[in-house]
């Protein structure tokens, strides 16, 4: 992972709140992202989040997310364009634990990521 993180010259790591109906595009709440290099946390609510993401998406960027494609689908919502490189951390994780037991659960908050 490390070779990779070099590859870029700015690692976003994006987790959206929202509200989904069957058949609809998400309905967002809020975002909150972390930037690297620097380590800024930022976090905007739905009357603040404008027509292109507060973030960089450009081919230099990586955007991290888990559960990419809810996270892909609120861009989707807002208007936004999408991420040129995205990095999956769900697919990864399920990959890594295919048929195993996990103690602490398979959602964001049970495998330990940051919690933005």
């Amino acid at each position: 992972m490390t070779a990779i993180l070099h590859d870029y010259e700015q690692v976003i790591y994006a987790d959206f709140e929202f509200v989904a109906k069957p058949g609809e595009l998400p309905d967002v709440v809020c975002l909150a992202w972390r930037e690297e290099p620097g380590g800024q946390t930022h976090r905007l609510w739905r009357d603040q989040l404008g027509d292109v993401p507060p973030y960089r998406i450009d081919e230099r960027v990586l955007f991290v997310c888990f559960v990419g494609n809810a996270e892909l689908h609120c861009h989707l919502a807002l208007g936004w364009l999408l991420p040129v490189n995205v990095l999956d951390l769900n697919a990864e994780f399920r990959r890594i634990t295919n048929g195993r037991t996990v103690p602490a659960g398979k959602g964001a908050r049970g495998v330990g990521l940051l919690r933005l």
